[in-house]
């Protein structure tokens, strides 16, 4: 890795960040948000730790349900990888989330108890140049 400069493997762009906490109109602008940008081609993984309108609007997405993409449950998703993975967690398994990505990477935060200091990390990696954060409307 040169001086001075962040080194990766990894092909693809950087990273995006929503913060939707407990808004239910915020997840579904992320949500459109992320469709648009990936197609039909994407997997979303989700924490259950999140609140329930949250998790569920995460598995609507899913095959099953009838929505676009593959859904899993973080949990259920250790050790593989996606080309396209849009992350729904509050902070919980993080690492593990954000490491399933090949080449595109969206990362949903919904509250819960890890909320308030996974927004910190992610605002400092904005500054730092490492992410970009989608700024969501606000609800009326």
């Amino acid at each position: 890795v040169p001086e001075g400069d962040f080194g990766s493997d990894v092909e693809g762009t950087k990273p995006i960040f929503f913060d939707v906490g407990k808004d239910e109109r915020k997840m579904e602008e992320a949500l459109e948000h992320c469709h648009k940008h990936l197609g039909d081609n994407a997997t979303i993984l989700y924490d259950t730790y999140l609140p329930d309108s949250i998790v569920k609007m995460a598995k609507e997405q899913g095959k099953e349900a009838g929505g676009p993409w593959d859904c899993y449950d973080a949990v259920n998703f250790y050790g593989w990888e996606a080309e396209r993975v849009v992350a729904v967690t509050d902070g919980f398994h993080i690492m593990e989330l954000i490491t399933r990505a090949k080449i595109h990477l969206s990362v949903i935060l919904g509250d819960g108890s890890r909320y308030e200091k996974t927004k910190e990390y992610f605002h400092n990696a904005k500054i730092l140049g490492l992410v970009e954060i989608v700024q969501l409307k606000s609800v009326a």
